[in-house]
């Protein structure tokens, strides 16, 4: 495609965002920068100029990739933009989608980092672009497409952790974040055509493409495009790789704590149609209306009210991570993704993925709060409260199986008064929400030959505003990841902007080549990342000092557990049946025994982690 690009000459005084602490809005200040003026297919597109780090780049905000889903395309799946005939000035925020703001702890910056910083809207569907601006004719980059996390019911690309100037920079990769729609509005599944479901995810889905098809105005590879997202856009990313109709549109994926695997990154059909109407009914439609009339009143329904709405239904922890979340629609979600898995049927691509060490600090602080009146202060959590703390958050399970849950995460805990239980806690929620979707989903990719990098990240950053007890918690990755200890106004250490440099390289040397190792170049980074096989179960350890180390068997008797002992005795239980029952098979028998015998013998007594 022939490109022309227009440095306008004159400077013009704008109003800029310069990065500023995670949890902290944007505040503004006067700076004289020049526009730039970019032609693409669609139509001429207008952004701005930028110096980081001592590196020109392109900025270009809010660039539309759908035609808004506003008024009677509510719920509808998205369609791609139509070109435009004047040029799009790309120099601000985008609007938010319509969410919940938490304000479960008032203005706490950990959690109003999170908060949506721009005004929220329906007309949501854009892209914010950071691209180097030293690309020769014919030159391109790769590009690192970004999913944001958010329980598919929170989040935008807006926020300050996902400033992408200083990735781009440092990276020299383009970087793209999306806006996708999310809570009801992104997933509200009726079984109808009218609300299918997986609008989120078809969302970005459409963005994929829309950079595919034109990222090369930007200076971005086509041929080098890196999903990489966190938490609920980790298992988006995921989604992606396993879906056909998206595989063709990216060359590989990072998935930093969560996968597709993640039991609360799909609902089963009838839950999800169970919680779509329950979310009807707390906005005043008739949930007993045919089809037809309940989307005619949800589509006249408050925007914002239906996201928060959403949020009052009651459920297990699967709900409390992801109250409403993607379904197989066999549209773009085929079938289980499980069953993708096993059978190969995913993009032979290899993949980055990993978690962090306490993953499930922060859910737990929030599900505290809710079942004993807790706050963020340190807590001790007694053993009656831990059982009964286990029977909330997983129901899906036999009480048999959550007292067999408590023993194995129970007995290495000192049970004496005063001890503060919260890492057995974090453990349980961490392993069976993040840490071991991750894993397993490791281990069938590998199975299938694809090169696998596992990360372990375990520092936990000066900058985090939580209690110490919560440790390294799900999200502090990502400061790291987009560079923000680089910014010489934050007040890092010398050690987190060293383990953040690091962080970069292997991210956007992952993006060109696929190995976080090497560059394009042919350079190779001095701490070898080491891959990960079903046999070596290789992972590298991401700390501020050392920076990096190798280990093996990350989570690996734990993931064993909730792998190869706790579905089986739970389908052996849900079936009301006993070793001594006369309805009672024996090869049903035989496979508790079995299951039971192989966990005893082999990974239980693993000397692995």
């Amino acid at each position: 495609m022939e490109l022309t690009t227009w440095i306008v000459v004159a400077c013009v005084s704008l109003d800029i965002a310069l990065g500023l602490p995670s949890g902290q809005k944007q505040h503004h200040f006067k700076r004289d920068v020049s526009l730039v003026e970019l032609e693409t297919e669609l139509g001429y597109v207008v952004g701005r100029q930028e110096t980081v780090l001592g590196k020109d780049l392109d900025v270009f905000l809010g660039v539309p990739y759908a035609v808004p889903p506003v008024g009677n395309r509510r719920f509808s799946r998205p369609k791609i933009i139509d070109p435009w005939k004047e040029p799009k000035m790309a120099l601000e925020l985008p609007s938010s989608c319509h969410q919940m703001v938490d304000t479960s702890f008032g203005q706490f910056p950990g959690v109003d980092m999170w908060n949506p910083n721009t005004n929220m809207s329906e007309d949501c569907l854009y892209l914010n672009i950071w691209a180097p601006s030293d690309r020769a004719k014919g030159e391109t980059k790769a590009v690192m497409l970004w999913i944001f996390g958010g329980s598919f019911t929170l989040g935008s690309n807006t926020l300050d952790v996902y400033d992408g100037r200083i990735l781009a920079a440092q990276g020299d990769v383009v970087v793209v974040s999306m806006q996708y729609r999310v809570g009801a509005l992104g997933f509200l599944f009726l079984d109808d055509i009218g609300a299918p479901g997986n609008m989120g995810l078809l969302d970005q889905h459409v963005a994929l493409r829309w950079v595919y098809d034109y990222i090369e105005a930007f200076g971005g590879d086509r041929n080098r495009i890196t999903l990489f997202g966190e938490s609920a856009g980790a298992a988006s990313a995921s989604f992606h790789l396993l879906a056909p109709s998206s595989r063709p549109f990216f060359k590989s994926s990072i998935l930093q704590s969560a996968s597709a695997l993640s039991p609360w990154a799909v609902s089963s059909n009838e839950t999800a149609i169970e919680r779509s109407l329950s979310t009807a009914s707390l906005v005043n439609c008739d949930r007993n209306a045919p089809t037809a009339e309940v989307l005619k009143c949800l589509k006249s329904a408050s925007a914002q009210e239906i996201s928060e709405q959403m949020w009052s239904i009651p459920g297990d922890l699967r709900n409390i991570i992801a109250p409403i979340s993607p379904i197989v629609d066999g549209y773009f979600i085929q079938e289980q993704p499980l069953d993708t898995l096993k059978k190969g049927d995913v993009k032979n691509s290899d993949i980055l993925l990993g978690m962090n060490q306490d993953e499930g600090t922060y859910f737990l602080v929030y599900t505290f709060q809710t079942l004993y009146n807790l706050t963020y202060e340190d807590r001790i959590v007694s053993q009656k409260e831990f059982r009964k703390a286990l029977g909330n958050f997983i129901k899906n399970v036999p009480s048999d199986v959550v007292d067999l849950i408590a023993f194995e995460y129970g007995t290495a805990v000192n049970w004496h008064e005063g001890v503060v239980f919260k890492d057995a806690m974090d453990d349980v929620l961490g392993d069976y929400a993040f840490k071991c979707p991750v894993v397993d989903f490791a281990n069938h990719y590998a199975s299938h030959g694809n090169d696998v990098f596992m990360y372990n990240f375990k520092h936990r950053t000066s900058a985090n505003p939580w209690p110490s007890w919560l440790g390294t918690m799900h999200g502090y990755e990502i400061d790291h990841v987009f560079g923000a200890p680089l910014n010489t106004s934050r007040q890092y250490t010398d050690q987190e902007k060293a383990l953040s440099r690091q962080m970069v390289k292997y991210w956007s040397n992952f993006a060109k080549t696929m190995n976080p190792n090497l560059d394009e170049n042919g350079h190779a980074e001095e701490i070898a990342w080491q891959s990960f096989t079903e046999e070596n179960q290789n992972y590298i350890v991401l700390d501020a000092d050392p920076v990096a180390t190798m280990d093996t068997g990350l989570r690996y008797r734990s993931c064993a557990f909730w792998r190869d002992l706790v579905p089986p005795l739970t389908k052996a239980i849900q079936e009301s049946v006993t070793c001594g029952s006369s309805i009672m098979s024996g090869s049903l028998c035989l496979l508790v025994f079995t299951v039971l015998s192989a966990w005893i013998l082999g990974a239980g007594s693993s000397h692995m982690s």
